[in-house]
This record gives structure tokens, sequence and C-alpha cells, in this order.
């Protein structure tokens, strides 16, 4: 196994609650669009530290939900081909706290880049865009 498809097959995140799929990929005139949701469990172990008193759910972790729901949803969906080559940009609005469900609506530009819109019942927490890459089987 090399690296890259160790790396790809590595668990995403600590987070123990799984990835929901709402809407795989479908056709939107020139963009795909899928959608997913992660319930954010309140004795997730990540609360402990991040932060003491005021539990917040670690952006990393909300990185690493959309690069799994991308995996699940996308138009390459339903294979391990994807791997993430760069978080091109992310942007922290709101906190995710614990008990939250956390929404991902993704939009994609081709095969490999997307764009997600991550909310909660109060409104936006994030927006995050990301470029992966196939790997080789």
């Amino acid at each position: 196994m090399s690296d890259r498809t160790a790396l790809a097959a590595a668990p995403l995140s600590p987070v123990r609650g799984g990835i929901e799929v709402i809407a795989a990929a479908r056709r939107d005139g020139a963009v795909w669009r899928s959608a997913a949701a992660l319930p954010v469990d309140a004795a997730e172990p990540v609360f402990a530290g991040h932060f003491p008193g005021r539990p917040v759910f670690p952006g990393v972790c909300l990185i690493d939900a959309v690069f799994a729901a991308a995996r699940l949803t996308g138009p390459a969906a339903g294979s391990d081909r994807a791997a993430l080559a760069a978080v091109e940009s992310a942007r922290f609005r709101d906190a995710v706290l614990p008990g939250d469900r956390v929404t991902i609506e993704l939009t994609w530009s081709g095969e490999w880049r997307c764009t997600a819109a991550v909310s909660t019942v109060r409104g936006p927490a994030a927006s995050v865009r990301l470029r992966l890459a196939e790997v080789a089987p």
C-alpha cells in the first residue's frame, strides 16, 4: 500500500458520529449538488479540551466532515478514488456546539473541486472549499 493510499484510507477525524447522506450528487444546470449531515455527539472526546467550560466543535473536524461528505456524495461517490489535495479556503462563521446537527451542502465544479455551505439550526457555521485528487487504484 502506498503512502497516499494509506492516507486516503486513514480515519478522517476523531469524530465518532457518522456522515448521513441527504442527497447524492445530482446535476443542477452546469454544476453538481449534493448534501449530507453530521450529528455532533455531546459526549464527543474532542470537546474535553476544546474548550473546557465552553465546548466548541473544532474547525479541523468540520473540514474533515466536509471531506467525508464529499467522498460519500460527490460525482465520484462509491469509490475510494478521492483524496484531499487542498483546503483552498475555510471560513468559520459560528460555533458548532455539542448536540448540534451539522448540514453540509456541496456544490461541485467538476469532479474534483467542491464548495461547502456548513450550517446548524442557528444558521451558517462555515464555508469550505476543497480540491480533491484522484488516487491511483
